[in-house]
């Protein structure tokens, strides 16, 4: 608790930590993620709707990964932000924008599984990747844009004359709420929220209808199992998001101490998800298994 009585979260000693891991995620998620778009590029000749995709999921985590050197340098230098607001704005944006298209992507990949098998006669089913596919990708790059675009739009430079730091974070958890910050918490529940939605509801009528199917029609499972993972990290951050709040304004320092580090180091995991998804593709599409290992096996 600061000297006006409100809680106060100190990171400084958690800061560099986090540094580190956010480094060894973007070695591991540039090197896969990297490999992922070669061999979708060069080693896979025909598309369909699937494919591209899951194409976008490892586009949009590609981009997210190039981000994480500037935040661990932020977080290496104890949350002290020295390149400015410009870059501040286009970093926050990259990694909530490609957040988010990853996670929506994924459930198309999973929505598409999901018409292929429970209702394989589904007019869906006979989309192509062009136009059909393009349309539906290009409309979901435009509408996420359009809901992040405001962190682009204001500074989410901080001074703390406390520590003399410089902050530049979208989720400030010292910071009395503004609209965009309101905004932004609420997005943040909506884009982890809706897609658990869905998945809570088409996933068990999915796996009845591979188990009555027989066991040709259960490779679809993967993909499902991999957004409820790697939403689960997510749903901590928010659950915490909401607690952290409430603790806040009772003044209950304890619990909003507790909370913010939760919420801080889960946040900092969410990016390990980039890191796992070369494997989770792997093991959930056949014609990425096939191309990879063919390029493996030339000579």
């Amino acid at each position: 608790m600061n000297s006006s009585g409100y809680c106060f979260f100190e990171e400084s000693e958690l800061s560099p930590t986090l540094g580190i891991l956010l480094l060894v995620e973007f070695a591991l998620g540039l090197i896969g993620n990297g490999v992922v778009l070669w061999v979708f590029c060069f080693r896979i000749p025909v598309w369909n709707t699937s494919i591209l995709y899951v194409f976008n999921v490892s586009l949009a985590e590609f981009l997210l990964i190039i981000c994480l050197p500037f935040r661990a340098m932020y977080y290496l230098r104890g949350k002290n932000w020295c390149f400015g607001d410009i870059p501040c704005r286009i970093m926050l944006f990259m990694l909530s924008l490609n957040r988010t298209e990853s996670i929506f992507f994924l459930t198309l990949v999973v929505l598409n599984r999901y018409f292929k098998i429970v209702h394989p006669h589904h007019r869906i089913n006979m989309m192509k990747s062009n136009p059909g596919g393009l349309v539906v990708t290009f409309l979901l790059w435009a509408f996420i844009i359009s809901l992040t675009v405001y962190i682009l739009l204001s500074s989410h430079l901080i001074t703390e004359e406390v520590a003399n730091t410089t902050l530049c974070e979208s989720f400030n958890l010292n910071w009395d709420g503004s609209f965009i910050i309101i905004w932004h918490y609420v997005f943040f529940v909506i884009e982890l929220f809706i897609p658990l939605l869905i998945i809570l509801v088409s996933g068990p009528v999915h796996t009845c209808t591979s188990v009555k199917n027989g066991p040709d029609d259960r490779t679809g499972s993967g993909p499902f199992a991999y957004v409820l993972i790697r939403l689960r990290s997510g749903s901590i951050c928010t659950f915490s998001t909401i607690i952290v709040v409430i603790s806040k304004h009772s003044r209950t320092c304890q619990l909003f101490d507790i909370s913010s580090l939760v919420f801080a180091v889960f946040l900092a995991l969410t990016y390990f998800n980039s890191v796992l998804n070369p494997l989770a593709i792997y093991i959930s599409s056949p014609s990425f298994q096939t191309a990879l290992n063919t390029a493996w096996n030339c000579p």
